[in-house]
């Protein structure tokens, strides 16, 4: 009788486990999908080597995402970031690079966003349950290097979100801008 109730949860634990791959994969597409249509709506591709260069960004943080793998980057997927955060990435890109003609100020605070993405996501070391940490997709691993990355990559990862808030400060601006003249 035991063993019955043993093979069920067995069993129900697998199909539940495909379930929620199934339906995460099944929101990453719909997400993708949404993400194009507003790119096209909006004709937010208005500068392609804005959309060239997130794009790399992004292969190079999931590279890092990938090849860093441990117990940080595991829960930062629970948590959704390595999804919301390049989608948001590539829409500040994109809707920034409309408005570089008319501020000079928005491209450098833009590049600086972009830096710090990448420090971000290159020096985020992480580790497992055994062995040093590691960092710069699993070619370092020096405890006091990734000490000094976790480091640099927390002052990166603050100022990404500065500039974000910067951007978002200067679109305001430019919105403003435009409906008084």
């Amino acid at each position: 009788m035991a063993n019955i109730f043993a093979m069920g949860y067995y069993v129900f634990s697998i199909l539940f486990g495909i379930v929620q791959f199934v339906a995460i994969i099944g929101l990453i597409i719909w997400g993708i999908a949404k993400l194009i249509k507003l790119i096209k709506k909006n004709n937010l591709v208005g500068n392609k080597k804005s959309l060239v260069l997130s794009i790399i960004c992004i292969i190079v943080a999931t590279a890092s995402l990938v090849l860093n793998m441990g117990w940080i980057r595991f829960g930062m997927i629970f948590m959704l970031i390595p999804i919301i955060q390049p989608i948001l990435f590539l829409m500040t890109n994109l809707y920034a690079s409309q408005f570089f003609v008319e501020s000079p100020r928005l491209r450098i605070i833009n590049y600086l966003f972009i830096i710090t993405y990448l420090i971000f996501w290159v020096l985020l070391p992480d580790g497992g349950d055994i062995g040093p940490s590691y960092c710069l997709f699993n070619l370092v691993r020096n405890d006091v290097f990734t000490d000094v990355a976790w480091q640099i990559s927390g002052i990166g990862g603050t100022a990404h979100i500065v500039f974000f808030v910067l951007q978002i400060i200067q679109f305001v601006k430019i919105k403003k801008k435009k409906e008084n003249n």
